[in-house]
């Protein structure tokens, strides 16, 4: 029977701790994203409404990117996760997942720029 290594007594933290610091910065970051992409999408949703509005082509596109990459992930997520694939098609579906996970934070950066001020 092998000891088992206590990590306190190394000055380690547990598995499962997070510094509350750490946990704070991490709230604080996707608070202040969801309320960019927030404004962002209604500015989105005021050009598809209003005709006169002017049109912010890229904007548009990022949108639409930013949809099918999300669903995309979800989809490639499912296959992977859900079903008994071979090898090959495994390989597929992890570069298929790289690539739209890829493209979701290029977009997500470029609306962000794009509404702040």
């Amino acid at each position: 029977m092998r000891p088992q290594l206590n990590r306190e007594a190394l000055g380690g933290r547990g598995e499962n701790q997070t510094q509350p610091q750490v946990i704070a910065v991490k709230a604080l970051a996707a608070i202040i994203g969801g309320g960019i992409l927030l404004r962002s999408f209604q500015a989105y949703r005021r050009r598809r409404l209003d005709s006169a509005a002017p049109p912010d082509p890229l904007a548009d596109r990022m949108w639409r990117l930013l949809g099918l990459a999300s669903l995309t992930v979800v989809l490639d997520l499912i296959l992977l996760l859900g079903f008994g694939l071979s090898h090959a098609v495994a390989i597929a579906l992890f570069v298929i997942l790289g690539l739209a996970t890829l493209s979701v934070f290029v977009a997500v950066v470029v609306l962000a720029s794009r509404t702040l001020p």
